[in-house]
């Protein structure tokens, strides 16, 4: 009786992994393993690139929102939202669900339409350039 014959589905030359030498299954895992690396880089690549795309849209629309020369700090902005769904759905958008949350990314956008011009008791002081 074949193998073919004992389990429906397999074909009678499949070979169990535990029965092939080392240096096959190296070669097998090797072949399988560079394309999903390649995906897995480029799908890394692409939600990067997302995340960039939304920032700069949060600063698009905290400056529509705010204006050209007006001070605030995040824990402003982010009480602001309570009032502008616009704004609270760019936060939702970028992940930010507190002002502290929110200081640290206008941190990292800080030079990208956004300065830093000072600080008070809570935290620093913004103006959209």
């Amino acid at each position: 009786m074949t193998t073919a014959e004992t389990a429906p589905g397999i074909h009678a030359n499949f070979r169990h992994p535990e029965n092939l030498p080392r240096a096959t299954i190296r070669k097998r895992n090797s072949v399988l393993r560079y394309p999903l690396n390649e995906r897995i880089a480029a799908l890394e690549r692409e939600l990067q690139q997302l995340r960039e795309q939304q920032r700069l849209e949060l600063v698009v629309t905290i400056a529509s929102i705010v204006g050209s020369g007006c001070c605030f700090s995040a824990r402003e902005l982010f009480a602001h939202a309570r009032v502008s769904p616009e704004l609270a759905a760019a936060f939702a958008d970028a992940g930010v669900d507190s002002g502290r949350v929110l200081g640290k990314l206008l941190r990292t956008l800080c030079g990208r339409g956004l300065e830093r011009i000072g600080a008070d008791e809570h935290g620093a002081i913004w103006t959209c350039s």
